[in-house]
């Protein structure tokens, strides 16, 4: 009897497993508001719905994605955090297809965001169905099919008067489950496992291969990391030309003088105006943010052009939040960093292969940063790689201290330079875990402190 048990349930959930495989088969376009009554549209399976059963943006992505998934999504928080999450699925891009979430984010009064549900495409008209944020119904002005074209979706949305900037698509269901057509050859990208690492297409049907004739870059190739670093890295080339006396502040036999110059001369900083850099400055989240896109991009493409914007940082900070280098939303940008939010974004601005590590800093080796604390893992990525020294002899880092603009571009010169990052070895004592334990206490918003210090 017990034996027939287990086999009467083994029956059933393969069967419900089945009918959720079959749920994604095809896709069929949502042309009016759901039921209120919906399980996928209330709690408990949406957790997005209020006491109402009604809700903003979220509540009605997150419901439409259960139907189109046939399973409960994974997304949470805010709406622009939901691209956060766009590795889980079927893709991302800036494609629009059917099936797929669009994600925007936001400064300001938009700050959290929009998400919303491609349900067709036909040339350049994107049809969404959504629901509005704070949204007290989901009828007629707040749940609607709404068409669009793609420069529109890219740039002219916004919420209260606040812009709203199209992160891209995440693809909740693979291309070729979007309509039901007739498939001759299912192909899927593979590599030659030897350098150079040859592409070839091959059909997963019938075995039939195409061969591409390019190099593929495998990151687990040694010979195909150093040629990227030196590939990449040249990307960083002389765009300004630094004179003695372009900043007033700036003499020239100060230690950070060459960080500066640098900095300047590769256009990843810039002066404050009237022929001042301010050494002293504080750097702020805005200022941080703006450094690690510039990294970023000329890294990937050999230029960091951005648009002008009425709030100076915004395309910066919806470049970072598209490609990954923040994955948090601050209230607000012009408040300083600390130099533990400074190193977690920009170590996301280079690829890990581009921070490789030539000093060897034991665990908790640090004096003041715990290897649990927030930010701990940039914070040893950037002192292995010798980009950060620490501001002693012990390599203390200081970590809710803020940080000077002369240290920035120091530090921000070694990530574009290899050859000017530091050499040091730091070993673990017992003595780091007391301090290690008031930084963790000191690290939380009421003690942020503002400090001079003499070495990045």
């Amino acid at each position: 009897m017990k034996k027939n048990s287990m086999r009467i349930v083994s029956l059933l959930i393969v069967t419900i497993y089945c009918c959720c495989l079959f749920a994604q088969a095809s896709f069929t376009p949502r042309t009016s508001a759901p039921s209120l009554n919906d399980p996928y549209y209330t709690k408990p399976i949406n957790p997005y719905s209020n006491h109402n059963g009604i809700g903003n943006c979220a509540w009605y992505a997150f419901g439409r994605a259960h139907e189109i998934l046939g399973y409960a999504p994974s997304f949470s928080g805010n709406a622009s955090l939901w691209w956060n999450y766009r590795d889980s699925y079927a893709g991302f891009g800036d494609e629009p297809r059917v099936g797929a979430i669009a994600v925007w984010d936001g400064i300001g009064a938009s700050a959290s965001g929009h998400v919303a549900v491609v349900e067709a495409v036909e040339g350049d008209q994107i049809t969404i169905s959504e629901s509005s944020y704070n949204g007290v119904s989901y009828t007629g002005t707040y749940w609607g099919n709404r068409t669009y074209s793609e420069e529109y979706m890219r740039s002219s949305l916004s919420y209260r008067g606040c812009p709203l900037y199209l992160l891209g698509y995440i693809y909740l269901i693979d291309e070729a489950d979007e309509t039901e057509i007739e498939h001759v050859h299912t192909f899927s990208a593979y590599r030659e496992k030897t350098h150079p690492h040859i592409g070839y297409d091959l059909c997963t049907g019938c075995g039939l291969r195409l061969d591409t004739a390019s190099e593929v870059f495998d990151a687990d190739c040694t010979e195909c990391r150093e040629l990227l670093i030196s590939e990449q890295m040249e990307h960083f080339i002389e765009v300004n030309t630094y004179e003695s006396g372009l900043f007033k502040d700036v003499s020239d036999s100060e230690w950070y003088t060459e960080g500066i110059s640098q900095a300047y001369e590769l256009g990843l900083m810039q002066g404050i105006g009237n022929s001042f850099f301010s050494v002293d400055g504080t750097v702020t989240l805005a200022e941080t943010v703006a450094m690690a896109a510039r990294l970023h991009s000329i890294y990937h493409t050999g230029t960091a052009e951005f648009e002008s914007a009425s709030t100076w940082y915004a395309p910066y900070v919806f470049y970072a939040r598209k490609s990954g280098i923040i994955t948090d939303l601050y209230e607000d940008y012009t408040q300083p960093a600390t130099r533990a939010q400074f190193a977690e974004i920009l170590s996301n601005a280079l690829p890990g292969n581009a921070l490789f590590e030539i000093n060897p800093v034991e665990s908790n080796a640090i004096p003041d940063v715990a290897h649990t604390m927030q930010c701990a893992e940039a914070i040893y990525q950037l002192y292995r790689a010798g980009i950060l020294t620490g501001s002693d002899e012990k390599g203390t880092f200081f970590p809710a201290s803020t940080i000077r603009r002369s240290e920035a571009a120091t530090i921000i010169t070694r990530m574009a330079c290899p050859e000017k990052r530091k050499s040091i070895s730091l070993r673990f004592h017992i003595s780091n875990l007391r301090t290690q334990a008031l930084a963790q206490l000191m690290q939380r918003p009421q003690y942020i402190i503002h400090t001079k210090l003499n070495i990045a």
